[in-house]
């Protein structure tokens, strides 16, 4: 497999043909809005489970110091579920790229870095 230098770095060229047939550069601009939605909802997640603790404390271990003030344990638990959810189509985006990108990588590429 032939390593061509180009300004980023030296990639295998078969691997770049064929990304260049079939690679869609906007996935990458779907993984940022999905990256945005995700880093929007991490604080609530955040929230949400420091929530979650103080229910389970209280239902789980008796903890009579826990508030039983909190959301309906199973509209938290909904929406713990729909938080995480957010942040592993984020992440599973940028591994369906990243994957593809390393056809630019080739055990000859990675031999130049040594």
């Amino acid at each position: 497999m032939p390593i061509i230098q180009t300004a980023y770095g030296p990639v295998d060229q078969d691997g770049l043909e064929d990304l260049r047939g079939e690679f869609d550069t906007t996935a990458l601009l779907r993984a940022v809005d999905a990256v945005d939605r995700a880093r929007g909802q991490l604080e609530e997640l955040r929230e949400n489970l420091l929530e979650m603790h103080g229910v389970t404390m209280h239902l789980v271990n008796g903890d009579s110091m826990a508030s039983p003030d909190s959301a309906d344990v199973h509209e938290l638990t909904e929406m713990l579920e729909s938080g995480a959810y957010d942040v592993i189509e984020a992440m599973e985006a940028i591994h369906a790229i990243t994957d593809q990108l390393e056809k630019l990588g080739s055990e000859e590429v990675w031999d130049t870095f040594d």
